[in-house]
């Protein structure tokens, strides 16, 4: 039989005078436990060898209960005393526990809400007593978690106590890791569509909308809809993303590409050399000569052509009294300015010259012209993040690895708030490397990693200003991207390379020019780009072999088509 009016039960340490023989001292027990307690209490039993009084008092129903501990009880006892108060009394569980106070508080549970609490609480590796949880199996769940809850750890475990312990497969789980409170409620499994294809051309309403780039859409989990994720450029200077093979790096690049193109972007673009045809679909689209992904001469003649947009921009704010592009003039502001530089890891990768031979060698000397190009080529991307944010330049860095040992340094990183993380099975190290606040980052839902299909192109996206969401990328071929830019009359590139004046221009001093004499003098040595004079200078060296390769390369494509095209490598 249900006990209807259950009772509250302490044990008190009996002072040295008491004497149970005594009606008096049992009296002046029970006054002295009613000025600290409260009321209508009773002696249920006297052990004089532990020197303890067993008392208890109806609580008429009441749903919650405080309960005296005794003062020998430590924190290492908390399993036993919840085991015990359980005993004592039946329907109620403890919900607090403090030793120190020699308090402890019951609650009303029914078996499943004490069911769900301890689900909770063993994904949590925390006692039942630090969830605080209400609700029931029909409608679901209110909790607050202790402090040591971050959603990289314990998103995973929850979502498996969700759909295992509690409920059944299509339970949610949804934690705001700033208050520590969430909901677990019966719903549909986690759901992203198996292609999700760029979405129809719109043209941009504003600056605010021209800044603003999609890359694909949330996934639909529990009480929240799909929607549309993209990332707002207005006040940052870009983005950096990290993405193993196969993981829908470049999907999620290309959508970024053709989001910047469609909103009359301006567009630069540098890769390893090996991976250039990965962007032929849009090099008749880049920005004049900003196509350098076919050589590191190239990447480097690129990147110098970005940043020497920096002392023309800057004189336009000056003439307008502006502090920022986005303050100019909407019939002078130039365009918004996208460089892309993929795979950096392998554009910031150099051997070391080798050791024991003659620097006169010529391995000697290819090895350390290639580092003295890519410690160029990193000193004007980390110059181009830091400065030229407020001319209107974002960056778009892609890598695989983005720990600080791959070269990408952590100033650099710094300099992009927004990050994306893509695959559906990243590990917490990548999400240490790939995020600014790891620990808040989400995990991915294990039915992705189930369905294959549906895990294509997944990421996590962490974005200035709106935190971090679970999306997929949209997705389309670029031979679809074309046939859009065909469609709305975009602008085409007439030479989308870098000419051979442009790379002689922006390379540093390489060790087998004739000498720096015989170098004209460049802005780029007073922390500037461009030619001083109009004679178009002679190749040399690394970059004169490099434009050798590409005219053979050109000669070989008027004669055999684009096939088995050699480039320099």
């Amino acid at each position: 039989m249900a006990n209807t009016n259950p009772r509250e039960r302490a044990h008190i340490s009996l002072p040295t005078w008491f004497d149970e023989t005594k009606t008096a001292h049992t009296t002046r027990l029970l006054s002295l436990l009613e000025q600290q307690e409260g009321s209508g209490w009773e002696i249920d039993e006297i052990d004089t060898t532990a020197r303890q009084a067993h008392v208890s008092r109806s609580v008429q129903g009441a749903d919650i209960i405080e309960v005296a501990l005794a003062s020998d009880v430590s924190q290492a006892d908390g399993d036993r005393v919840s085991a015990r108060m359980s005993e004592l009394h039946p329907g109620y569980a403890m919900t607090s526990f403090r030793p120190k106070d020699a308090r402890a508080t019951l609650a009303r549970m029914s078996p499943e809400l004490v069911r769900a609490r301890e689900s909770v609480a063993v994904a949590m590796s925390v006692k039942p007593w630090d969830i605080v949880i209400s609700g029931d199996n029909t409608h679901g769940y209110d909790v607050r978690l202790p402090s040591s809850y971050t959603p990289s750890r314990h998103d995973k475990r929850l979502a498996e106590a969700a759909e295992t312990a509690i409920g059944q497969p299509g339970w949610w789980v949804k934690i705001n890791a700033k208050t520590l409170t969430g909901r677990i409620a019966p719903g549909k499994r986690p759901t992203l569509p198996i292609l999700a294809h760029y979405p129809d051309h719109k043209p941009y309403r504003d600056l605010r909308d021209q800044m603003r780039l999609p890359i694909g859409v949330s996934m639909e989990y529990g009480a929240e809809k799909s929607r549309e994720i993209s990332l707002d450029l207005w006040d940052n200077a870009g983005v950096l993303i990290v993405g193993t093979p196969g993981s829908g790096k470049s999907v999620t690049i290309n959508a970024l590409i053709c989001g910047a193109l469609e909103r009359d972007w301006d567009i630069g673009i540098i890769d390893v050399p090996h991976k250039a045809g990965d962007y032929a679909w849009c090099e008749g689209y880049v920005h004049e000569n900003w196509f350098g992904a076919r050589s590191l001469e190239e990447s480097v003649a690129t990147t110098g052509l970005v940043y020497a947009v920096r002392d023309e921009r800057k004189r336009l704010l000056d003439q307008y009294g502006v502090e920022k592009w986005n303050d100019l003039p909407d019939d002078v502001r130039p365009a918004p300015l996208l460089l892309v530089c993929d795979e950096l890891t392998g554009l910031f990768f150099a051997d070391k010259p080798p050791t024991g031979v003659s620097k006169d060698n010529p391995d000697y000397i290819e090895a350390a012209n290639k580092k003295i190009m890519t410690v160029r080529l990193e000193a004007t991307i980390r110059r181009i993040a830091l400065e030229l944010r407020f001319v209107g330049v974002r960056l778009l860095l892609a890598t695989q690895q983005a720990q600080g040992n791959t070269g990408i340094s952590v100033p650099l990183k710094m300099a992009l708030p927004n990050r994306i993380l893509l695959g559906s099975k990243p590990d917490r190290r990548a999400y240490g490397h790939a995020f600014q606040a790891p620990d808040d980052a989400p995990a991915i839902p294990s039915v992705f990693v189930e369905n294959e299909k549906m895990g294509k192109g997944v990421g996590i996206a962490e974005i200035e200003g709106e935190g971090f969401v679970i999306f997929k990328s949209y997705f389309d071929t670029g031979k679809t991207y074309r046939q859009r830019f065909a469609t709305q009359g975009l602008h085409t590139t007439i030479n989308p390379y870098p000419t051979g004046r442009q790379i002689r221009d922006m390379m540093p001093v390489l060790l087998d020019d004739p000498g720096e004499e015989d170098r004209p003098f460049t802005r780029f040595d007073e922390g500037g780009f461009g030619q001083t004079d109009d004679v178009e200078p002679p190749l040399r060296g690394a970059a004169r072999a490099a434009h050798q390769l590409r005219v053979a390369a050109d000669q070989y494509t008027a004669q055999n088509g684009d096939k088995n095209v050699p480039h320099h490598q």
